[in-house]
């Protein structure tokens, strides 16, 4: 299927603000370990650095985030609110 044009736009300005903070992070120091799972998937199972971050769940602290399962009609609700705050 095929997301309209101006939902398009939306994710295009969500994806650039994300960036932009991330990128504001790491130039700032910032770089936590923050994992996610969703469906019973982890971004750890494509991640090529969990040899370096060493992310552990049974380590104190260490814990996924818990990604909702969300329709695109949600998601895209989501995606609206976070440009629409910015």
């Amino acid at each position: 299927s095929v997301i309209k044009e101006e939902d398009m736009r939306m994710v295009s300005s969500y994806v650039n603000q994300k960036i932009r903070e991330l990128g504001s992070g790491i130039l700032e120091g910032t770089i936590a370990v923050n994992p996610y799972e969703q469906n019973g998937s982890t971004a750890c199972t494509y991640c090529v650095y969990k040899s370096v971050c060493e992310f552990d769940e049974r380590v104190a602290g260490y814990e996924m985030r818990k990604l909702p399962k969300m329709s695109r009609e949600e998601a895209l609700s989501c995606i609206r609110q976070q440009v629409d705050q910015s």
